[in-house]
């Protein structure tokens, strides 16, 4: 696997045949935001890795902009230009070119063992989940350095791109879940506040991915940290927190994952997706 920034990198594993006709296929109106976005790029010198990226970042904004408006197209293609150049900003303060995710990924999991949940493959609703345990945050990892904290962030936004690796998973949009086991106590969930915290600035708007839901088990004692958590992230998001006070709670909301795969192999996750995903950055074009 090659070093990049944070969006996700090549595989030499095979990729098998997709399923779903319109997995790669873009809409003519998705493919006149994309040309118009394209341009804009060009025109700033903003650079993009691949016509998917670009057809993603113009999914996230469209709900932004009423249709009706008469320079919706406009302001759409302004809004996805300004959440690339702070992703390309954020990119550039943390050094995410010398990052290669994968093995962020598993530096953190052997730091966190079990702070990554692959054990859910989406909501009730169909959107792909994206989950973590917090109560195995990486507290420790991501105050020791600038360096850690930087791997922290690119294997967050790292998983969040391969949350949706497809059109259909971009136009769908990703359910993140946080899960505890009824495990948080009062030590853990300080730490896990200072975690979001420091970690604020993955939840701007800069990323190029529908996050259209948001659920989290939280006991009851810590449910009055919500609200402070919440304030931590754009409005949009933190309307589509939902607390669940137990596990069996929030697993009414979710699908487990596929048999077969293994509910707790975060590598192998992210190997399944990238490979959909590099599919997606072949495939999808104008």
């Amino acid at each position: 696997m090659t070093k990049t920034v944070v969006t996700p990198t090549a595989l030499t594993t095979a990729v098998q045949p997709l399923g779903g006709h319109m997995r790669f296929e873009l809409t003519d109106e998705e493919r006149e935001e994309i040309i118009a976005l394209k341009k804009a790029c060009e025109s700033e010198g903003i650079k993009y890795r691949s016509i998917f990226e670009l057809a993603k970042y113009c999914l996230v904004v469209r709900s932004q902009v009423d249709s009706n408006d008469p320079k919706a197209a406009e302001k759409r293609t302004a809004l996805a230009l300004k959440r690339m150049k702070k992703r390309r900003t954020w990119e550039a303060n943390h050094g995410m070119s010398k990052i290669d995710n994968m093995e962020a990924i598993k530096e953190i999991e052997k730091d966190a063992p079990g702070f990554f949940v692959v054990r859910y493959a989406k909501d009730m609703e169909g959107h792909p989940v994206v989950g973590h345990h917090h109560a195995y945050s990486p507290y420790k990892y991501m105050f020791t350095g600038k360096q850690n904290l930087g791997k922290y962030l690119a294997a967050e936004q790292y998983r969040l791109d391969l949350g949706a690796a497809d059109m259909e998973e971009a136009r769908t949009g990703i359910a993140v879940v946080s899960v505890a086991d009824e495990m948080w106590g009062l030590t853990g969930a300080y730490r896990y506040l200072r975690v979001i915290t420091k970690a604020k600035d993955n939840c701007n708007d800069m990323h190029p991915n529908r996050i259209r839901r948001v659920y989290s088990e939280i006991p009851v004692f810590g449910h009055h940290l919500v609200e402070t958590c919440k304030a931590m992230l754009p409005k949009k998001i933190a309307d589509r927190i939902v607390i669940h006070s137990s596990v069996a709670q929030l697993e009414a909301k979710l699908v487990k994952a596929v048999e077969g795969e293994d509910p707790t192999d975060i590598v192998a996750w992210c190997e399944r997706k990238e490979a959909i995903y590099q599919e997606s950055v072949r495939r999808v074009g104008l």
